[in-house]
């Protein structure tokens, strides 16, 4: 009797960003933002959307790999063809780590070793690249446009939630006052990417540019992304609608360090706006 031997197939380990840029790359383009986040303006209108399927091969990569504790997002930037520098966003996996080197340092230090023959890197590579959308991709970007105010806010205590009469301030406030950059990167917890997988009830997720109110409307506030989840829009599958309706009896995973720890406590979770990420300044790899 021949007895069929099970292939499997090797690791092929490499130091990569989440967008499978490699970290010499990545580092170009972070030193290049950060060389020139001073001399220009930040965009008007900014927006990246990531898809439900990217967020969840994200979610399985990270948790197969046991060290992961969140993302964080770079703003990076690089010149283009045309002689104008672009800005966008990278996306790096952190674990957590006590912060000894300088005061600003965080606790979540940045990884890049991936295996790139994981699902997450070959399944839809496209669905990982970033593409920074300068318009309200054709209307699915509510906040670029009038959101009614009665819009109800929704029972929550979530870390993660803000308003949407906030999101809207914030969003505008780019688009009113211009001002250099002030802000490198946002970090987010894991969790917050395990409760949208587990919520499910979305087609993705945009990423918007944005800067929070300053503290007593007396200092600038921070530059922040700030993310919402979407919907197709039934009459035009290439349209992403941002979504607003409160979401029900979702998960959000309580413990943001030991991933094999599943002890989660149910509750009522809104849809975005999300925000409150860790900033750097203060808190930088």
């Amino acid at each position: 009797m021949v007895i069929p031997i099970k292939m499997y197939s090797q690791p092929n380990v490499k130091n990569v960003t989440l967008n499978n840029i490699s970290v010499k790359t990545f580092e170009d383009q972070r030193d290049y933002f950060s060389q020139h986040r001073k001399d220009g303006n930040e965009p008007a209108m900014a927006s990246v959307w990531f898809s439900s399927q990217m967020i969840s091969r994200m979610v399985t990569l990270l948790v197969k790999e046991k060290k992961a504790d969140g993302v964080r997002f770079y703003f990076t930037a690089y010149l283009s063809a045309s002689g104008n520098d672009e800005t966008s966003i990278a996306l790096v996996s952190t674990y957590t780590d006590t912060p000894v080197h300088y005061k600003d340092q965080s606790g979540h230090r940045d990884y890049f070793d991936h295996d790139v023959s994981d699902d997450y890197f070959v399944k839809d590579p496209a669905s990982i690249a970033v593409n920074v959308d300068h318009d309200d991709c054709g209307g699915g970007a509510r906040l670029y446009g009038d959101i009614s105010s009665t819009i109800l806010d929704c029972i929550n205590d979530d870390e993660h939630y803000i308003t949407v009469d906030e999101a809207k301030d914030w969003v505008q406030r780019c688009r009113d006052k211009k001002h250099p950059f002030n802000t490198v990167s946002e970090w987010y917890d894991i969790g917050l990417f395990k409760k949208l997988v587990y919520d499910g009830d979305y087609d993705g997720i945009r990423i918007y540019f944005c800067r929070k109110k300053g503290f007593l409307g007396v200092l600038r506030g921070r530059n922040r992304l700030l993310v919402v989840t979407t919907k197709a829009d039934p009459n035009n599958n290439k349209v992403h609608i941002d979504d607003y309706d409160c979401q029900k009896n979702g998960f959000l995973w309580t413990n943001k360090k030991l991933d094999e720890e599943k002890e989660f406590l149910k509750k009522f979770l809104a849809a975005p706006p999300q925000d409150n990420g860790e900033l750097c300044p203060k808190n930088c790899n």
